[in-house]
């Protein structure tokens, strides 16, 4: 009985999770959605172990070597999925990035489709890889929401901020991000996403497009930006000369070179305007942020930092 329940809790997940994929047939959308049941039941990390022979796993096969099939289309459906588990005025979606080394890449370092990853010392090869979930109110994860995969060049000729922004890694940060929008609007979700990024997103582009979407936006700061307005110098300079808000007591765990104790924190938050400049046309496009401050001013252990985020919301 308890085999039963749970193959008819995995088939009404993967119903949840792919049934809207458009995949060019009725018929593949349907093969899609026993696959998935059939995974969750059998999780592996090739299809010969998770059907071990017979018409199931060729017709797995048939459908992920359909060159009509998209892995983005499979993928879309996941995100829309996500969104319609989502209720209330807004939801979470951290957006980050990592990298990953695959044994195919290890195996044949001149197999295509891989780059480098990681120092240049380590020769690791692999694929650069930006996701998105879904996290409601009470921080619980509702699902993916985008993410997108690519191989890094081997070599930069030229800086950042003297290239287009075609040309920049940050379009991949942004092509997440515009799927995340798309799938919201499929799922029919009212309300906003609010992105969470830690500092690999704290770059013009991004800042530039957050202030053109209807989602809300936090940023860690990565970088001590000039300000216009309320006065004129740098980001830190600029927030610390505000009057504290209040304090908090947050609870710190233990971790590498981190001492479990109460730390208390202060917080500052001003109003500002970005002059940020376009690497490539030199052109000035101002941003209105909030930037929030939080730093710790109790007594902190030795050989340690005090815990400070500085972020742009």
């Amino acid at each position: 009985m308890e085999t039963e329940v749970t193959a008819a809790v995995a088939r009404v997940w993967a119903q949840q999770e792919f049934g809207r994929a458009q995949i060019g047939d009725d018929r593949r959308t349907q093969r899609l959605v026993e696959m998935a049941a059939h995974v969750a039941l059998r999780p592996a990390g090739k299809l010969t172990q998770v059907w071990e022979e017979g018409a199931e796993r060729e017709g797995a096969y048939r459908l992920v070597e359909n060159e009509a099939v998209e892995a983005r289309d499979m993928a879309s459906a996941a995100h829309q999925a996500a969104f319609a588990r989502a209720q209330g005025p807004y939801v979470y979606v951290p957006v980050d990035g990592t990298s990953l080394t695959l044994p195919a890449a290890r195996k044949k370092p001149k197999a295509k489709g891989f780059g480098p990853v990681g120092t240049t010392r380590a020769k690791a090869r692999g694929l650069e890889v930006v996701s998105a979930i879904v996290v409601n109110d009470k921080g619980v994860a509702l699902g993916p929401s985008g993410q997108h995969m690519w191989a890094r060049k081997a070599v930069r000729k030229k800086p950042a901020a003297s290239r287009a922004l075609e040309d920049k890694e940050t379009r991949h940060w942004l092509d997440v991000m515009e799927q995340v929008l798309r799938a919201r609007e499929a799922a029919g979700y009212e309300g906003r996403p609010w992105f969470q990024l830690d500092r690999g997103g704290d770059c013009r582009d991004i800042l530039h497009w957050a202030v053109m979407t209807d989602g809300w936006m936090t940023v860690r700061a990565a970088q001590d930006r000039c300000v216009d307005w309320p006065l004129e110098g740098k980001l830190w300079q600029v927030v610390e000369a505000q009057k504290p808000l209040g304090r908090y007591k947050l609870p710190v765990p233990a971790g590498p070179k981190r001492t479990a104790r109460e730390a208390t924190m202060q917080v500052r938050a001003t109003a500002l305007v970005l002059p940020l400049k376009h690497g490539w046309t030199k052109k000035l496009l101002p941003v209105e942020v909030f930037a929030v401050q939080a730093v710790e001013i109790s007594p902190v252990p030795a050989n340690e930092q005090p815990i400070e985020w500085m972020l742009l919301t």
